[in-house]
């Protein structure tokens, strides 16, 4: 009943905050922003504006119509990029991937999890703000804290870590970090996978994303 109460208590701070954003046009921006992304690929114009190529800009400010991550991240936003089926995707598959990566915590330290020690991590999701407004702006750093969270269950110097790492990396850089997650023996292991990995996803997007719009990536961060 208590978990019950809290997965209540997570879904209405959610939708609060979703209707909250929604007089000001913020509400799901970020995965508009990722689907706006996905429509200049299809459509065979550049991925990135010229308003991020032209000069210095602030990220915030090309909301909607701009695009802050690697080419090689789209066409992994071409199965999300519908509504209602798309967005309802999107936000399942990263609120699963956090939900159960802190399940998985749990497990991983406490050797089992009964619902009320389940449920007072959720209690705290609710209420951390970064979570809320991630699920309200359809932000993939809601899915990559999973990512994050599941590196931790696997351990340090798995070849799995190498494979969420390179998977983050795609999409955001920084989640690339957890590279480092391994010891001085395993780290060579790790960073291989990663490039493998990564290597993969940018060789066989790359027909679709094209070199010169890792051209433009490269200026349009050094802009940001």
């Amino acid at each position: 009943v208590v978990a019950a109460a809290v997965v209540l208590v997570a879904i209405f701070v959610a939708i609060s905050t979703i209707v909250i954003f929604a007089p000001v046009g913020r509400t799901f921006a970020d995965w508009l922003t990722y689907v706006h992304a996905v429509e200049r690929l299809l459509a065979g114009v550049p991925i990135y504006p010229p308003e991020q190529l032209s000069g210095p800009y602030v990220l915030v400010n090309v909301t909607l119509f701009g695009y802050a991550y690697p080419p090689s991240s789209v066409p992994l936003f071409i199965p999300f990029a519908s509504y209602p089926v798309g967005l309802v995707a999107w936000l399942t598959l990263n609120v699963g991937a956090l939900v159960t990566g802190l399940y998985a915590i749990l497990q991983h330290e406490l050797g089992r999890v009964r619902p009320v020690e389940f449920a007072i991590v959720l209690f705290g999701l609710a209420f951390l703000r970064g979570f809320a407004e991630g699920v309200a702006f359809g932000n993939a750093s809601v899915g990559v804290a999973g990512l994050l969270a599941w590196c931790w269950v696997l351990g340090r110097g798995r070849t799995g870590v190498g494979v969420l790492a390179a998977l983050g990396g795609t999409i955001k850089l920084v989640p690339g970090t957890a590279v480092f997650w391994a010891t001085r023996e395993t780290f060579p292991r790790v960073l291989l996978t990663v490039v493998a990995v990564g290597g993969l996803l940018v060789l066989v997007t790359l027909p679709l994303v094209g070199i010169q719009s890792w051209l433009d990536y490269v200026e349009a961060l050094s802009y940001s």
